[in-house]
């Protein structure tokens, strides 16, 4: 159980004699939304079972005494005093504020269902001030804050009967002409705190808590996730993504919830819902989901220890979506920190490359024929080189998209690459900056693997034959072609630390020639591990 403290703070006690009166101070926006001045406002509450004429009502700020227009009040209702009522000079107004925004005050419009008294001469201190209700000459009600608190946000009094008061907690930012959003209720569950991550890869995983700020123990019920991609709140059942169980829940009461749901497409906007009680503006929350697509834009290569003539570090984004993706607001660093992709709208297009470098100069003179897109970020994350590091790409919504942890680069400008399944290095120097990667992968096998397709392949038709070769670990590695005379006749590699790769092989010896049909031995040879012989017939 957690206990949640019934009270936020005290923030004014005012000595004081209460009169035989039944309209109190209920809530203040003092610190106004912006600048606004024109935006400030009083809520009175006519606590009593019978009309309260206003006659015999006044109120002080700091010295200044204010009356009331000539009016009675019914039982159990709010009016509120604001500094302007209706603009008419297009300034900031309480009605296009709080009310319709159809430059009218009408009580008998829905939402402007409330006595509201304009005095221009409104003048509330944010950072401290008190009001003072008065009945005759005696105190009726006090209402006093020793801050400024929140930019567009009321005061708030707890309930009826006490001094404490504090911040408005509504989305709004207040709570004119309602019970007050920090008064308990009899039933009021609260949904807080709704987070998406990913998990897994492609789950979303949500995080929320339920609290029971309600006086009464709440009964069992469900929290229901439902797909809302229009973000306005309009569900039905045929959106529902999830039902979740909680059980009953004593006042005060705290539970934590860990939800993992495999949603649909990249993004999904999703609407956690609580049942109805009496406080409906805390039983709902949205976030922004991973779905089952994502990530969209992922890291398929990059140079962390470029060697002249290349001076610059790159990485490499492809667009794995079928749609355009907008970088804006998009990440990028290290195991240190992040830096923004760019300052403002940037789009890679479905299926396509985009090439983020530290130096576009110094790339426009490594590659000569730059036939890939090419961004220079506003700023750049210097990557290790010397100790284990990671490239790391955050999305709009701070999840991570792709990240890779390296602890060893492959010098001479090789990068590290993705092949279809996994990492390794770029066959060549320079790697392949926007295009499809040609990559050599770490060896994974127990044993040399090998398969040849086809095999006997014709040099006439076919053209070539396709070598994929998986190899243990070892000291270094060779693969080559002899003759039926024991003599190498092509050398693929040689002495190199051991990879794994799909090489193509169009007959040809070393020196470019031609091969004559017939039969040949390749081998393959990880020294101190492994060595695999296997034959390969040329047709004409």
């Amino acid at each position: 159980m957690v206990k949640l403290g019934v009270v936020v703070g005290l923030l004014a006690l005012v000595p004081m004699v209460m009169a035989e009166a039944d309209i109190i101070i209920n809530e203040v926006m003092a610190n106004e939304p912006g600048s606004d001045k024109s935006l400030e406002w009083i809520e009175f509450y006519n606590t009593s079972g019978s009309p309260r004429s206003l006659a015999f009502y006044s109120y002080n700020i700091n010295g200044v005494t204010y009356g009331f227009p000539t009016a009675s009040i019914g039982p159990y209702e709010y009016f509120i005093v604001c500094a302007e009522l209706v603009s008419t000079d297009g300034s900031p107004d309480f009605e296009s504020t709080w009310g319709n925004d159809n430059d009218v005050w009408d009580p008998n419009d829905p939402g402007e269902d409330i006595r509201v008294f304009e005095e221009s001469d409104l003048n509330l201190l944010n950072g401290a001030d008190t009001v003072v209700l008065y009945y005759s000459t005696s105190t009726a009600s006090v209402f006093g804050w020793d801050r400024s608190g929140l930019d567009g946000v009321s005061w708030e009094r707890y309930t009826f009967t006490t001094n404490f008061i504090d911040n408005s907690v509504d989305p709004r930012g207040a709570t004119p002409g309602e019970v007050n959003s920090i008064t308990p209720r009899q039933h009021d569950l609260a949904l807080e705190n709704l987070e998406a991550s990913v998990y897994e890869g492609h789950m979303a995983l949500f995080i929320y808590m339920i609290v029971n700020k309600g006086v009464q123990v709440a009964p069992d019920g469900m929290v229901s996730l439902y797909y809302d991609p229009d973000n306005d709140g309009e569900v039905d059942v045929a959106d529902l993504i999830v039902a979740v169980p909680y059980t009953s829940m004593a006042a005060a009461d705290t539970s934590y919830f860990l939800v993992g749901e495999l949603l649909d497409g990249v993004y999904a906007r999703v609407l956690a819902m609580l049942p109805d009680d009496d406080r409906e503006e805390n039983n709902a929350q949205t976030t922004v989901a991973p779905g089952e697509d994502f990530p969209p834009v992922i890291v398929t290569e990059f140079l962390p220890d470029p060697v002249s003539p290349l001076s610059s570090e790159w990485v490499e984004l492809y667009n794995r979506s079928t749609e355009a993706v907008d970088l804006d607001g998009w990440m990028l660093g290290d195991k240190d920190g992040f830096v923004p992709i760019s300052a403002g709208s940037l789009i890679i297009d479905a299926g396509d490359y985009l090439v983020l470098c530290q130096d576009s100069t110094a790339m426009s003179d490594y590659y000569a024929t730059l036939d890939f897109a090419l961004h220079e970020p506003p700023s750049w994350r210097q990557l290790n080189n010397n100790e284990p590091d990671a490239v790391i790409l955050i999305d709009e919504y701070t999840f991570t998209a792709d990240s890779l942890r390296y602890e060893n680069t492959y010098g001479d400008n090789h990068t590290w690459a993705f092949g279809n399944v996994e990492w390794g290095w770029s066959s060549t120097p320079g790697g392949t900056p926007g295009a499809p990667n040609d990559v050599l992968l770490p060896p994974s096998a127990p044993e040399i693997r090998v398969t040849v397709t086809p095999n006997p392949f014709s040099l006439s038709r076919d053209g070539s034959t396709t070598i994929a070769f998986a190899v243990p670990e070892g000291e270094a590695m060779t693969v080559s072609i002899y003759d039926r005379e024991g003599r190498v006749v092509k050398t693929f590699y040689e002495d190199q630390t051991p990879f794994e790769y799909t090489l193509e092989w169009d007959g040809t010896a070393d020196s470019g020639r031609r091969l004559p049909a017939g039969i040949y031995i390749l081998y393959v040879e990880v020294f101190g591990a492994d060595d695999y012989k296997q034959t390969i017939v040329v047709a004409p």
